[in-house]
């Protein structure tokens, strides 16, 4: 396949080249101060994937020279880093790229492509923050940076993984037919053929919605997996469903880990019994 669609597209505009280098510079030096962001993955001819931590890594920009013939010089660039038809080499860190272009108004546009393996939205929130800290030369009150390799030896814990096996065993055990909505199965395939759909919700809704999950003491997202896992019901004609949802990890990272970069996220099997419930049992 060409494209991958675990890559993160940013496009930001910047008025001249002099605050676009300012830019970057800040950037390379966030890259410096963490180890996420110097990791490549490697694989071939290894028995298992590693990260690998580099002690420095320079970051990859592209400067483009367009043409506005052939249209808006941002719209360009989108399209030429499209996550349909690119790939970036994950073997090479930083596993994020800026390709830069000057616009006709002498502004310049520079789009990011992130790879989703380094990072989840928490770390872009804390990786422009540093950037801006380092902008305004207000670095010196940084806190020390929170090096990922915590979360890894945490997780590759042998008695970690003995408690995480026994945990999905349980809930688990008594499903033995996949709830299948449709009963479509064939969709393990590579993301780059999806299409999304955005519908925005009236107002109204949502606040029904919030209010209704405040009244039950849970969160709108509880609340959701619950629709959802109603819907797989209807669909797949199984009163009790398993579906997977992403769940957020950083409560559980260990000290400072609200503060560092890195993947603290993962999408794990949630098993929903809606049978013969009402919505509040459930």
């Amino acid at each position: 396949t060409k494209g991958d669609p675990y890559l993160l597209v940013v496009k930001m505009s910047f008025n001249n080249k002099k605050i676009l280098d300012r830019y970057l510079g800040a950037v390379q030096k966030v890259v410096d101060r963490h180890d996420i962001l110097r990791t490549a993955i490697i694989w071939e001819n290894l028995s298992t994937p590693a990260q690998v931590v580099l002690r420095h890594a320079a970051l990859s920009i592209t400067e483009l020279s367009l043409s506005p013939n052939d249209g808006p010089i941002g719209d360009q660039v989108i399209r030429l880093t499209d996550p349909s038809e690119h790939r970036i080499d994950l073997s090479n860190a930083p596993l994020f790229r800026f390709i830069i272009s000057q616009d006709t108004d002498g502004s310049w546009v520079a789009v990011e492509l992130l790879h989703h393996i380094i990072g989840d939205h928490s770390t872009l929130e804390l990786m422009n923050t540093e950037i801006q800290a380092f902008m305004e030369h207000q670095d010196k009150l940084l806190s020390e940076p929170q090096p990922f390799r915590n979360l890894i030896a945490q997780v590759r814990s042998s008695s970690n993984a003995n408690v995480h096996e026994q945990f999905f065993t349980k809930m688990l055990a008594e499903i033995d037919t996949p709830a299948l909505p449709y009963g479509l199965s064939d969709v393990h395939q590579d993301g780059v053929d999806v299409t999304e759909s955005h519908l925005i919700l009236p107002q109204d809704l949502n606040n029904r919605l919030r209010s209704h999950a405040k009244l039950m003491g849970v969160s709108l997202a509880s609340f959701c997996h619950l629709a959802w896992a109603q819907v797989i019901s209807k669909t797949s004609g199984q009163e009790q469903v398993v579906f997977g949802t992403v769940l957020f990890g950083r409560m559980q990272g260990g000290s400072g880990s609200d503060q560092a970069m890195g993947l603290f996220i993962n999408t794990l099997p949630l098993c929903v019994d809606v049978g013969g419930r009402s919505v509040e049992e459930s």
